[in-house]
């Protein structure tokens, strides 16, 4: 063809047709949900489409195996933007309801560092729960990014974050998308994206789902002054080592702020720790009668 104007008439027809996409549901029925959403829009570029589902598929399958989940999660597979637009015209209202944080997976399999897009709330649980996981799980000396959210960049979460439903989700991405040159051409391909960075990615997102599992508010059973701990094994009769001084602390402020109040992560801020090194500490004292999950 030469170089010139043409006309171009699109013989089309609007018929009644279907969408297909996944969804799976994992843990409690009821009750409060975690929105893990994924999408396929380019499916011949490696990280900017097949990452996403590629990590969703491994992060189901290990939610799925885990017992006593706090959270139901919601977990789609969807084509981009109609599909998110669709699923949200059948279930927005339920999702408003009952969502407390949500996250669109896609960009994970490149070694760039980790970028956070915020919800548009910009402060919502799920924006907490991963900045938690960067300041405490990433190494320091890696950069770190972080964007608010932007309505004219990104994915589904455009769609989750529409004020109309203004639902809690975020994005945890590795470089941002416009940001890397492979990005939506032939170079975003299988040698662009790494075993390592999708195992890493995969890793940092089991992390923030940990932080919103953990992050519970607990109530002490025993508050009207502290209460004895050598008689339960939970003091040491002798000299200290500092992993355990380490765990006798975390033992004092979950029974000193176990008030129904101060939930999981407020209490590890007081001593700038992340939520999961309190794990064993929880277990004692449950197990001793001396803490329990409020209602």
């Amino acid at each position: 063809m030469t170089e010139d104007n043409y006309e171009v008439v699109i013989d089309s027809t609007l018929e009644p047709g279907s969408l297909d996409y996944c969804e799976t549901r994992i843990g409690p029925a009821t009750g409060p949900e975690i929105l893990i959403s994924t999408y396929c829009c380019h499916p011949s570029l490696a990280n900017n489409e097949l990452s996403g589902p590629i990590l969703t598929a491994f992060l189901g399958d290990h939610l799925s195996r885990i017992e006593g989940l706090s959270f139901g999660y919601r977990v789609l597979f969807l084509p981009e933007t109609i599909g998110s637009i669709a699923y949200l015209s059948k279930h927005g209202a339920e999702m408003v309801k009952q969502m407390q944080a949500g996250y669109v997976i896609s960009c994970v399999g490149d070694d760039g560092p980790y970028t956070y897009m915020k919800s548009r709330r910009g402060d919502s649980a799920a924006d907490i729960a991963a900045a938690h996981m960067l300041k405490y799980h990433v190494p320091a000396g890696i950069d770190v990014n972080i964007h608010d959210f932007a309505p004219d960049s990104g994915g589904d979460e455009r769609q989750f974050n529409s004020p109309g439903f203004n639902l809690p989700v975020g994005s945890l991405l590795r470089s941002y998308p416009g940001e890397y040159r492979e990005y939506h051409n032939s170079h975003d391909n299988l040698e662009y994206v790494s075993a390592k960075a999708m195992s890493d990615s995969l890793v940092a997102y089991l992390r923030i789902m940990q932080t919103h599992e953990m992050n519970r508010i607990f109530l002490n059973t025993n508050p009207n002054g502290e209460p004895q701990l050598g008689r339960r094994g939970l003091y040491p009769s002798v000299g200290v080592h500092p992993k355990f001084e380490d765990q006798l602390r975390y033992l004092l402020y979950l029974l000193c702020y176990g008030d129904g109040e101060h939930d999981l992560m407020a209490i590890a801020n007081k001593l700038d720790r992340p939520v999961w090194v309190f794990t064993e500490a929880i277990e004692k004292l449950m197990s001793a009668g001396l803490l329990i999950h409020a209602p």
